[in-house]
């Protein structure tokens, strides 16, 4: 068998990737980072650098995915499967945790994730940041190869 022969588990991967699906597609004027990927624009420099750190391992993951979760649509920042089991991982990236009102909006998402079995660190990654504390990319890393790999 040739080496560039592609295995049956990463053509699973990728067909996931390349897979279509229901994308968060409300106020398109905010999508305005750059990623790594070409035509890929995103809402904040972190979301920039988290789609730079999952590219660069080679973690499948759909930004912004739409989830039904107890019927309510909720766009996930990202729906990663792990590279071992295959396990779907959403990443919630929470980058004002300095406004009020983004705190009360996380706070209903956390209680709607926790009905629904969403449960942070198990399957669900959380990052946060401030104005004073922005992401960490040496964190994201680690979360990566912890979480993902």
């Amino acid at each position: 068998s040739s080496l560039l022969q592609m295995t049956d588990e990463s053509k699973d991967i990728i067909s996931w990737k390349q897979t279509p699906y229901n994308r968060n597609m409300k106020y398109p004027d905010q999508l305005k980072f750059t990623t790594v990927v070409t035509d890929l624009l995103v809402r904040s420099k972190a979301e920039a650098d988290i789609i730079s750190r999952l590219e660069y391992y080679g973690v499948p993951y759909h930004y912004e995915e739409i989830q039904k979760i107890d019927n309510i649509p909720i766009a996930m920042d990202f729906t990663c499967l792990n590279l071992s089991t295959r396990q779907k991982i959403y990443w919630d990236h929470r980058g004002m945790l300095d406004n009020e009102a983004y705190i009360q909006k996380t706070l209903k998402c956390d209680t709607i994730f926790l009905n629904a079995g969403i449960v942070p660190w198990i399957n669900l990654i959380v990052t946060t940041e401030t104005k004073e504390c922005p992401l960490d990319i040496q964190w994201v890393d680690i979360i990566i190869q912890h979480y993902l790999l």
